[in-house]
């Protein structure tokens, strides 16, 4: 088991952390949000446009562990040209999957579906994603 867990986190984690998609500083855009852990220090912006009420060219750039880079990249991936509903929806369930060890739907998540590997790290998951759930939730 624990073999299989350094293979999962060796090729999807640290890969999508060193390689983040969108993973770029964007001041033109109109949403510009802070996901901030003052604990650790992990710190992400968060940039975006929402027209008619989709996500459109959403950007992140800032600094923090492996785990909360990758889960942001995986995000930004998940979210980006949903409709702002959806996003939410999206969102939220990702985050009740990881917070009550739950089953999470999309394939490209289940690499954080099994949270007893991720002792101490939840907050690290969930970080840029509880930022957005609440700026979702405003909106």
């Amino acid at each position: 088991m624990k073999n299989e867990l350094d293979k999962l986190y060796q090729t999807q984690i640290l890969n999508e952390a060193k390689h983040p998609f969108h993973f770029e500083k964007r001041s033109d855009l109109h949403f510009n949000e802070r996901a901030y852990n003052p604990l650790c220090g992990d710190r992400f912006d968060l940039y975006f446009n929402i027209e008619e009420e989709k996500i459109t060219d959403f950007f992140f750039d800032g600094f923090g562990c492996t785990i909360s880079k990758a889960a942001t990249s995986f995000m930004i991936r998940q979210i980006e040209g949903q409709f702002t509903k959806k996003a939410l929806e999206i969102v939220t369930l990702f985050i009740e999957a990881i917070e009550n060890t739950g089953e999470i739907r999309d394939e490209s998540l289940k690499v954080f579906e099994k949270t007893e590997n991720f002792k101490g790290r939840i907050d690290c998951i969930l970080l840029s994603w509880k930022t957005m759930q609440q700026l979702l939730e405003k909106n």
